[in-house]
Formats: C-alpha cells, structure tokens, sequence
C-alpha cells in the first residue's frame, strides 16, 4: 500500500528544491541577458521571494520526515526563520 503521507511530505521538499533550482537557473538567464553581475541579478526581490518560499518547503519536507524531537524542532525553527524573511522580503517593496 502506498504512503501518501510520505508522498506527500516527500513532494513539499522535492518541490522547494526544485523552486531554488528553477529560480537559479531564470536569475542567470537574465544576468546573461541584461549583462549585470550574478550578485545583482539575483539581489532582486521576485528571485529572493521565490528562494526564500523553496527553503521553507524543503524545510517543511524535512521536518515532516523528521524523527527525533530535536530534529523537528531545528527545522521547524529553519521553517520560521525563512518564513519571516519572505514575509520582511514582501514588506520591504511596499514600504510598510
């Protein structure tokens, strides 16, 4: 039978893996395009946001999966730590 549980908590950080990596490869594509440096490139806020989301997913995964209560608990503080550095990261552009 299968686990969809584990399924499920397997996708959330195979997907936030998968979210960095397509945000890597779309800020390279336009440093190569617009001829700035990487660093500037990828200090923008869309490629920041969609890092900070993917960190959180594969920390979600992780502490889904996670066995001991250390282990949940460092993960879940990971979690929180990039969950408010999307959230100043979307606060910062509106000025608020």
């Amino acid at each position: 039978m299968i686990d969809w549980a584990g399924v499920g908590i397997g996708a959330l950080w195979v997907s936030g893996l998968a979210l960095n990596l397509a945000a890597l490869s779309l800020a390279d594509y336009w440093r190569a395009r617009s001829g700035r440096k990487w660093r500037e490139v990828w200090a923008g806020r869309p490629y920041q946001l969609a890092h900070h989301f993917g960190l959180l997913l594969f920390c979600l995964g992780l502490l889904g999966s996670a066995g001991t209560v250390w282990e949940r608990a460092l993960w879940a503080l990971l979690a929180a730590a990039f969950a408010v550095m999307g959230a100043a990261g979307r606060r910062e552009k509106r000025g608020k």
